[in-house]
């Protein structure tokens, strides 16, 4: 039986900006579900940020309405202020990053501001899920159709795993009408390849200025995983651990440090 969400106390926090379509979808979706419901989010898009905190620095607050509060920071900074401070008294049971504007699968999790936000309430102790919609194009625009289907009935499921084992999932949309999706997978975080584009700018102040982005490939190199569900039209749910650890070099490396008796 899927979980009544209607007696938790939820936050909602993102990457892309408080005044994001995608928080905004995320808010609509939600609060029929979760009357209890507060956004703590960026005042600005702040994606890539991963988990930078703004240290030796002072991170403005400002009240936007009724348990809405804009963030002169990034999402980690959300999630620290919103758990720590805006909700110390009664934090919540859960915290949604989201929905972001574009997938983060594979190594898109390691500078994902969307991730980060929601890795940061999952070592607070407070259970998390990240959810972005894979879009096609680099519009913004008309990119939602599955994320809006979806997630309504996918949510209450995605929230009792959560708060059973306090879980961080990373939860990926596909790039198709919601017609077109062929349903959920869990699948392992991916990896693929990738470049850094490098574009330089020329100044009159005789500094050097570069514009980064990246080009990645939409080929997965295993099967089973993130990209490889996405791109069949499946939506992606990723359990994500603290512990990074390549425990398939732990032996390897023992050896070659000669550490092994």
């Amino acid at each position: 039986m899927s979980l009544d969400l209607s007696h938790l106390r939820v936050m909602l926090v993102n990457d892309d900006g408080i005044d994001a379509p995608g928080l905004a979808l995320l808010e609509r979706l939600v609060k029929p579900l979760i009357p209890d419901l507060w956004i703590v989010a960026p005042n600005s898009e702040r994606s890539g940020a991963s988990r930078q905190v703004s240290l030796r620095q002072e991170v403005e607050v400002e009240q936007r309405g009724e348990q809405r509060f804009a963030v002169d920071g990034t999402p980690t900074d959300c999630t620290l202020i919103g758990l720590e401070h805006i909700l110390a008294d009664r934090k919540p049971d859960l915290v949604l990053s989201g929905i972001n504007a574009g997938g983060n699968l594979g190594e898109d999790i390691g500078y994902s501001g969307t991730c980060g936000a929601a890795f940061e309430a999952r070592q607070l102790g407070v259970p998390s899920i990240a959810l972005s919609q894979v879009r096609a194009t680099i519009s913004r625009d008309g990119i939602w159709s599955a994320s809006e289907a979806i997630l309504p009935t996918l949510l209450p499921d995605l929230a009792a795993f959560a708060l059973k084992g306090c879980a961080m999932l990373n939860v990926n949309f596909p790039a198709v009408e919601a017609a077109g999706v062929r349903g959920v997978r869990v699948a392992h975080q991916g990896e693929r390849e990738e470049s850094a584009q490098l574009e330089e700018h020329n100044r009159h102040d005789h500094k050097r200025s570069f514009f980064f982005s990246f080009m990645r490939s939409d080929v997965p190199k295993d099967e089973g995983s993130d990209i490889d569900a996405v791109r069949n039209g499946y939506v992606s749910v990723t359990p994500i651990t603290p512990d990074v650890t390549d425990y398939r070099a732990l032996s390897r490396l023992t050896v070659a440090l000669n550490l092994h008796r």
